[in-house]
């Protein structure tokens, strides 16, 4: 871990000027910094305002939150951080489509629902008050 922590030292010290025994220092105390520190101690080159941030809502922001959904109880549960990466690796190298079974997005989505349900009308209220 020390070689590890000495190159990512000199990286941190390169990008930012600063001596290398004051970016270990920085990371053996684990130093948080927020966002105008880091510009003014060269980490960073800016910060950006929230207007700035935009969500993305697309299938891969989505898979990607449902992977870290499942990291994170995988790990609740005891699952070793090497165990969870391989299992991660293992579900992004396979071919989606191998085991067959139809097409992506075959559903019709000029229907509100796959599905018709067949329930009974709700019963009518009756709010009537006696006088």
């Amino acid at each position: 871990m020390e070689e590890f922590d000495a190159a990512m030292a000199d990286l941190y010290a390169e990008g930012s000027g600063q001596a290398v025994a004051d970016i270990a220092e920085m990371m053996d105390d684990e130093t948080f910094i927020r966002g105008r520190r880091a510009v003014e101690l060269g980490f960073a080159t800016a910060v950006l305002s929230s207007d700035e941030i935009t969500e993305r809502e697309d299938e891969q922001a989505q898979q990607n939150n449902a992977l870290k959904a499942m990291d994170v109880a995988l790990a609740k549960a005891g699952m070793a951080r090497s165990e969870r990466r391989e299992l991660f690796a293992n579900f992004k190298s396979s071919t989606p489509r191998a085991a067959g079974g139809g097409t992506q997005y075959a559903a019709s989505s000029d229907k509100p629902r796959a599905v018709e349900l067949d329930l009974p009308p709700l019963p009518k209220l009756n709010f009537s008050f006696p006088l």
